[in-house]
């Protein structure tokens, strides 16, 4: 079953430390915090599996975020320009400029786009 001592080891230490886990509570349907043991966390503390950040974000920190990728990547003659079809800069660009759209999924095109791109 095993192929190494090492991994008979191993799994014997999480099988033991998920024995000793009686919080079968979801995190978050709970307001404690259960910190697994110090020989099965990584290096850095993280607390959430996402690169979401701890606090609400703000609609207008949204508005901005979205501004930015369009000043940045989409406007002509922006700083670090993408080649993109003209049909698909206007309709961000109108999507967040007349519309008012700020949604991450006004920039789903585009993306699409450069992974094709680069995919070829």
């Amino acid at each position: 079953m095993y192929s190494t001592e090492k991994e008979k080891n191993q799994d014997g230490q999480l099988s033991a430390f998920l024995r000793q886990d009686q919080n079968h509570d979801s995190p978050k349907t709970t307001s404690s915090h259960v910190r697994p043991s110090p020989q099965f966390s990584n290096s850095h503390d993280i607390t959430t599996d996402s690169n979401a950040p701890a606090h609400p974000v703000a609609r207008q920190d949204i508005r901005a975020s979205a501004e930015k990728i369009l000043f940045t990547f989409l406007m002509p003659g922006a700083e670090r320009e993408i080649t993109l079809p003209g049909s698909v800069k206007q309709d961000v660009t109108n999507a967040i400029e007349e519309i008012g759209r700020d949604d991450p999924e006004v920039f789903d095109v585009a993306k699409d786009y450069v992974f094709q791109a680069m995919e070829r």
